[in-house]
This record gives C-alpha cells, sequence and structure tokens, in this order.
C-alpha cells in the first residue's frame, strides 16, 4: 500500500504470527527516522506489530539510552508511545503517521 507519492509504504499481506501478530514495516526513501528507521544508526529501530486490539513495538535498549535502574530514559519512553501511536493510527484509520500532527 502506498502513501505519500510512494515515500512511506506499509506492507499489509504479511502472515499473522502465533498470537495474532502481523509485522507492519514502514519503508520510505530515507529512512533515518529516529523511531522507526532501520537505517539510522544512533536511532530506536523500533519493530511493529499489528493486532486485533492495536499495535504492539518491541525494542531492546542499549545502555546508553538507560535511565533510573532498571528503566529506559523518560524521553526514549515518550519517543517509544509517540511512534507507537503514529503508527496504530496509519495501521488501524489509514491516516498518515507523523508525530509532528
Amino acid at each position: 500500500m502506498a502513501r505519500e507519492s510512494g515515500q512511506v509504504r506499509e506492507q499489509r499481506d504479511g502472515q499473522r504470527e502465533a498470537g495474532g501478530r502481523r509485522e507492519i514495516i514502514l519503508e520510505s526513501e530515507c529512512n533515518a527516522c529516529f523511531g522507526c528507521g532501520q537505517m539510522n544508526p544512533a536511532g530506536l529501530r523500533l519493530a511493529f506489530y499489528e493486532t486485533d486490539e492495536g499495535v504492539e513495538a518491541e525494542y531492546a535498549m542499549p545502555q546508553q539510552f538507560a535511565g533510573p535502574p532498571g528503566t529506559a530514559h523518560g524521553g526514549i519512553q515518550a519517543a517509544i508511545l509517540d511512534e507507537t501511536r503514529c503508527v496504530t493510527a496509519y495501521a488501524k484509520v489509514g491516516t498518515r503517521w507523523s508525530p509532528a500532527r
């Protein structure tokens, strides 16, 4: 499915995993987004999965993003929440996802 003149594409024909999850693959020409850009070496490189209830994100936090012992820094938590919110709107409603909107 193409969005915004082919700049963002979501693979919607993927197979569901056990538990009813389906990976959402987001592609863009630059692929440098801090949250979801797989080509951004300093970014989070989040992986998203659509479920019947919404969207889930998977992330293994490197030490440089640590906050208090045993948790991610609050800014990283906010970025993950913001990215997941935007991808949920895109996957479930078809709204162009953008943290700036």
